[in-house]
């Protein structure tokens, strides 16, 4: 018998896995699409775009750790989806940061 209670918190435990990958992915596609506006407009808004997803990250890195401390012992797999999710948050959290970072200094318009 499954316990459907025990189901019904996987999502919250993999939030991290899913936030962190996707923030990062959003933070990488914006990086690529925006270089002509950028250079265009003489805009930059690839720092704040990745302050928000950083952001966005570590909400689901924290929703990941929060279900990490409070599963039980026994739940040994809720206790792995939820260590691994916060992990994953946290990690991207930091690759989007660099990224971001990278920004600042690195705008897409240098010959």
């Amino acid at each position: 018998m499954v316990d459907e209670h025990r189901l019904e918190r996987y999502p919250l435990a993999c939030s991290g896995l899913i936030s962190g990958p996707g923030a990062w992915a959003i933070s990488t596609q914006a990086n690529y699409a925006l270089v002509l506006w950028q250079c265009s407009e003489h805009a930059h808004p690839i720092s704040w775009i990745a302050f928000a997803l950083v952001v966005t990250a570590l909400a689901g890195g924290f929703l990941s750790l929060h279900s990490w401390r409070n599963a039980a012992s026994d739940e040994g797999g809720l206790r792995l989806a939820a260590g691994i999710g916060t992990l994953a948050g946290f990690l991207f959290a930091a690759v989007i940061v660099l990224q971001g970072m990278a920004a600042l200094i690195f705008t897409g318009c240098e010959r």
